[in-house]
């Protein structure tokens, strides 16, 4: 693929990612709290900042056109009213179209926030419905890649939260560390203690509304080493996008890359958003172990790791 296809034009989505593991002493409470409280800023600052911007372009256009009228007066035949006006609105339109071509729409601030915790393996393993082997494992691999991002062990450990900030490029990202600046006091952590580490993805490809819901379960299925090019691990994504929502009733599916990352081990992430339901985790887990034609689904099954989060903020 051509590197300015790859990079792409708008640029592609991205998600600053920040894993917060609390210390037992921590109340899982106050970060709850904080979180709700801190994202609700971000989204109206984040909102403010867009609508200003888009009344700054717009206005930008509008007296680019009224001096471009004024130049062109002189050449025109009837000079009355209705005419400058016509082609002070045709200016106008002419340079939105032009602009967008040269310069693709930018979307400043935040796309959409959220904070989800941990839900605890035991609590997805058991039940009434006998969990499936591929569940079972996916759950124990997720477990330990959970354990090896922060070093908080035993009995030290509290509760796990997970934030994700939705973006458009990268100049945005140096904008969150604004937003958050002046709502939060520039902390990812939200000031609450804990060990934070934070990762940037790229979003690769999504179907579903991405609208959050509160109590939604946000699944991650992360592959082990797949040995495919991007194109490939894409193709089969959307595949299987195909084959889940045909089946079941989930509310939106995406397909993440790391950026930067030491190795492809853990490098990508399939997420899946659904009800908080033991019996359609399990079914989205048989679904992708019978995909026997897909590599990415394949490697899922075979090696993949599996956690599962409960959106709360």
């Amino acid at each position: 693929m051509p590197l300015l296809e790859t990079l792409g034009a708008p640029s592609r989505q991205m998600a600053y990612t920040t894993v917060h593991h609390l210390p037992s002493s921590a109340a899982a409470r106050d970060f709850v709290n904080r979180a709700a409280e801190v994202l609700d800023a971000l989204r109206a600052e984040s909102a403010a900042m867009e609508n200003a911007f888009a009344s700054g372009l717009a206005e930008a256009r509008l007296r680019f056109a009224q001096v471009a009228r004024g130049s062109l007066n002189a050449y025109l035949s009837t000079p009355i009213k209705s005419d400058t006006e016509d082609v002070q609105r045709t200016i106008r339109e002419v340079l939105e179209k032009y602009s967008e071509q040269v310069f693709p729409p930018l979307k400043l601030g935040i796309r959409s926030a959220w904070s989800s915790r941990l839900v605890q393996d035991s609590v997805l393993a058991t039940g009434r419905t006998k969990p499936i082997a591929p569940l079972k494992q996916m759950l124990a691999r997720g477990k330990e890649l959970v354990a090896a991002l922060g070093p908080l062990k035993g009995k030290s450990s509290g509760a796990v939260f997970e934030t994700n900030f939705i973006l458009n490029g990268s100049l945005n990202l140096d904008l969150l560390e604004v937003l958050l600046g002046r709502v939060s006091g520039g902390s990812v952590g939200f000031g609450v203690h804990g060990n934070v580490k934070g990762e940037i993805f790229s979003i690769l490809a999504t179907a579903g509304v991405s609208d959050q819901t509160m109590s939604l379960w946000d699944v991650s299925l992360m592959p082990a080493d797949p040995a495919l090019e991007e194109d490939e691990m894409i193709t089969n994504a959307e595949k299987l996008f195909a084959s889940l929502a045909k089946e079941l009733n989930l509310h939106h599916l995406s397909f993440w890359r790391k950026k930067f990352p030491a190795n492809k081990e853990s490098a990508y992430a399939l997420r899946i958003r659904m009800i908080p339901e033991q019996k359609l985790l399990m079914e989205s887990v048989k679904i992708v172990a019978e995909q026997i034609g897909n590599p990415l689904a394949v490697n899922l099954a075979r090696n993949g790791a599996l956690v599962v989060k409960e959106i709360i903020a």
